[in-house]
């Protein structure tokens, strides 16, 4: 109503000052419509034409070149091509999203009065402290159940474990009512007892998992928090234990010697009493724990099988605090890459062949398709979700400080998802970085891939500036990509119009040299939501 009373003014003003109606029909946007850009590259310079979508909506973009050539580095021309990286056995940590999860409706914390807490066996009411475990308990002996995810079946099943570790002890028969630096009581799938997990594979696991030096105390260092009722202060959440499980069980992953596996899980409906499951289909075990996979993880690949530990006692901690004390829960993308960046800061613990920033590993798959976007997440393809997810918050720890997944965890981020989560996180470490700046300044990094200290947001440097935690410098040029050769793998100019698909926070750079002279013409939707950065330089 409004428009159109403005606009019968401004006809009769104009019939005012002219005597007749001379104006020009109002135009709707053309949504074919090209920007024609021309550049003049230096000899020996490479145009990088830079196209971000930053916006929560796919789009499809259009672009093209004249007079521009494929560079001699690596380019591709089609979305989602799979060359060399093709692993015959490859590991997945959490569950894959078409496992149906369901968390239940409402925060019990505050909903339900804490004698809806399940009772932890033969003991009372008051919260155990860490380092402490119920007489009646005795290691090889003590058993329990659990409910665990069954892929294959596409439901939960129970299964019984026996109690094999206290924190650092391992003494079958023993019955301490202390253990120095318990954090973990580790139990084990009957099943897979003797087989598939060894004694010495649960001392690997629980002396470098519990003590004063062990990763749950640093990583809780890290992250600045703890799962739901644990800490030295907590009330022990939904069993009243402070302690924590881990459960060794060999997860029905349809594994059997080649292709994908899930190295373990964290389930968040266990953190929930069994009154407060969905009907039928859902179990709570009523314990802060998560899962490790017996095989192949644990029995043949011991280094893998500790990263996975940080990892999901990462995803653990992260319910914990946003869920339940922040009232949200994180974004897939986010809660993976602090799952990632964790096994990066406590390294220490993990071989180095077994690295999350090895070769072949996460960063790989990023080199592979720099340009994927940052928000999805395919189970189809979902290594190189992991790759982008990871890359990108490494280039935030390196560039300001490890502290930054803390904020994002319990820190000003704790009651925020995803985009305004880093946000906030990056205001209370000091960054002067908004989230959409800091996905450009990360997406151009692999053109500059700068390394040293002096070089700020144009690489993945090293960063010290937690004390006891230094995160080593990653030269993206070193890593193998899916084309068989190393290095960010850019795409080139396509000679007539050519639609590519960006996804929400998706960036593609395309790369390319004059093929005669100097002066050359690129073609792009004109999408004003669309940003562009040229680059001529001679990298």
């Amino acid at each position: 109503m409004k428009r159109s009373f403005l606009f019968s003014l401004l006809m009769i003003s104009a019939f005012l000052l002219s005597g007749c109606f001379l104006f020009e029909e109002e135009k709707q946007p053309d949504v074919a419509a090209i920007r024609t850009n021309t550049y003049t590259i230096p000899t020996g310079h490479s145009l990088y034409f830079v196209v971000h979508n930053l916006t929560t909506s796919t789009k499809n973009v259009a672009v093209w070149g004249d007079n521009l050539s494929l560079p001699s580095t690596t380019t591709k021309s089609l979305f989602g091509e799979i060359g060399a990286l093709s692993p015959s056995v490859y590991p997945i940590m959490g569950l894959p999203s078409s496992f149906p999860q369901v968390i239940p409706t409402g925060n019990w914390r505050t909903q339900s009065p804490s004698t809806t807490k399940g009772m932890f066996t033969g003991e009372t009411s008051t919260p155990i402290d860490y380092g402490y475990n119920p007489s009646n308990w005795v290691i090889g002996t003590t058993k329990l159940s659990f409910w665990v995810v069954n892929m294959v079946a596409n439901k939960y099943s129970n299964i019984t474990a026996t109690l094999r570790a206290i924190g650092t002890n391992m003494t079958t028969g023993a019955s301490p009512t202390s253990v120095a630096g318990g954090v973990a009581y580790i139990f084990v799938d009957d099943n897979d007892w003797g087989t598939r997990v060894t004694p010495a594979m649960i001392t690997n696991l629980a002396t470098n998992f519990n003590g004063a030096g062990g990763i749950y105390a640093k990583l809780t260092n890290v992250l600045g928090g703890y799962e739901d009722g644990g800490g030295p202060d907590g009330d022990g959440g939904v069993d009243n234990n402070r302690n924590i499980y881990i459960l060794l069980h060999d997860i029905q992953d349809g594994f059997s010697g080649s292709g994908g596996f899930v190295g373990g899980y964290y389930a968040p409906i266990n953190d929930f009493p069994t009154n407060y499951q969905p009907p039928d289909t859902y179990y709570s075990s009523a314990k802060q724990m998560f899962v490790i996979d017996a095989y192949p993880t644990l029995s043949l690949y011991p280094g893998f099988a500790v990263s996975t530990l940080i990892h999901e006692a990462q995803h653990m901690i992260n319910f914990g605090q946003k869920y339940f004390v922040g009232g949200v829960q994180e974004e897939t993308w986010l809660n993976e890459a602090c799952s990632m960046i964790v096994e990066d800061i406590l390294d220490e613990f993990v071989p180095a062949s077994d690295r999350v920033y090895m070769n072949g590993s996460r960063l790989s798959f990023f080199v592979s398709e720099p340009e994927r976007g940052l928000f999805r997440w395919n189970d189809a393809d979902v290594l190189y979700d992991y790759g982008k997810s990871y890359a990108y918050l490494a280039f935030l720890a390196r560039n300001t400080t490890p502290r930054i997944v803390k904020e994002i965890v319990s820190g000003a981020g704790r009651n925020k998802v995803g985009g305004a989560a880093v946000e906030a996180a990056l205001s209370a470490v000091g960054a002067g970085k908004t989230f959409a700046e800091s996905v450009k300044l990360w997406r151009k990094a692999s053109i500059y891939n700068t390394t040293g200290l002096s070089s700020s947001w144009t690489g993945y440097r090293t960063n010290a500036t937690v004390t006891g935690y230094e995160l080593r410098a990653l030269d993206l040029s070193t890593y193998n990509n899916d084309r068989s050769s190393t290095g960010p793998v850019f795409y080139y100019f396509r000679s007539s119009s050519k639609t590519f698909t960006f996804y929400p926070y998706s960036t593609f750079i395309f790369k390319g040299v004059p093929t005669s002279g100097n002066t050359v013409t690129v073609y792009i939707s004109d999408d004003p939501q669309i940003e562009v950065e040229v680059i001529i330089t001679n990298l």
